[in-house]
């Protein structure tokens, strides 16, 4: 008599290389090549990490696109340290949470609140979902040792959190305080692998300004995002209102030549 099989869902992990390219990111930001130092050969990285010279060459090549370090024909790979001496940087995909203490301040959050809403036509484009699907809407108040910074607004598709059993206050407990939205979701079971940025002038609304202490029409920055899973499927859109001064956030431009 055979009995009904049901396998455990299984949690996507990232690549050998993405997993290269975190552990030598942060090698990197933690000086461990020194300011303008050489990273060890291909080989020598093959053997310390145990993976295969070309896993080595593609997260090379991931860092170099970030403007972290410069292949030296003949002579190697070398950290560009006035890219990475930059506290906020768009080339890597971090959230307001690692700009915060990047800029040397302590990120919290002042206020969350977690809805329901329907996608209008450029959330479903955003999402790839259908108009009128459902999206669970994250807004917080984010800080920089008490001071307000940022407001976020954050849409995740909801059959993605209800396929994990994740409710609406469960995802606000993990979103409440200072941690890293990113971080919460994939702990969940919904890594996110890449976005892509636009940054927009905005000005503060009496919503906006009631929220960031602001006096209202004060200029902001709006970065809008949508962030993907390593297959290309859009996991999150989010809307971040930032307050110029305590937040700067740079670009590293290659080129030309």
């Amino acid at each position: 008599m055979s009995t009904e099989w049901t396998g455990a869902r299984l949690q996507p992990r990232p690549s050998l290389a993405e997993q290269v390219v975190t552990d030598l990111r942060q090698a990197i930001k933690d000086g461990a090549f020194g300011t303008n130092g050489q990273l060890p050969s291909e080989p020598a990285l093959s053997q310390q990490l145990g993976v295969s010279r070309p896993t080595i060459r593609q997260a090379i090549s991931v860092l170099e696109q970030e403007g972290l370090v410069v292949r030296r024909q003949g002579h190697g790979t070398f950290v560009m340290s006035s890219v990475v001496e930059l506290p906020n940087i768009l080339n890597v995909n971090t959230g307001i949470t690692d700009m915060i203490r990047a800029a040397g301040k302590r990120p919290d959050t002042k206020q969350t609140s977690v809805r329901q809403s329907v996608a209008d036509e450029r959330l479903a484009e955003a999402l790839g979902v259908e108009v009128g699907a459902p999206v669970t809407v994250i807004e917080r108040i984010r800080t920089a040792d008490d001071q307000p910074v940022a407001l976020t607004r954050d849409f995740v598709r909801t059959d993605r959190l209800s396929a994990r059993g994740v409710s609406a206050q469960r995802l606000e407990e993990f979103v409440g305080g200072a941690d890293s939205l990113y971080s919460s979701l994939a702990e969940i079971g919904i890594p996110v692998t890449y976005g892509v940025a636009k940054v927009l002038p905005a000005r503060a609304t009496k919503h906006l300004a009631a929220a960031l202490a602001l006096k209202p029409n004060t200029d902001l920055l709006l970065l809008e995002q949508t962030d993907y899973s390593g297959a290309g499927s859009p996991v999150l859109f989010s809307q971040e209102y930032l307050v110029p001064g305590p937040l700067a956030i740079f670009v590293y431009r290659r080129g030309p030549g």
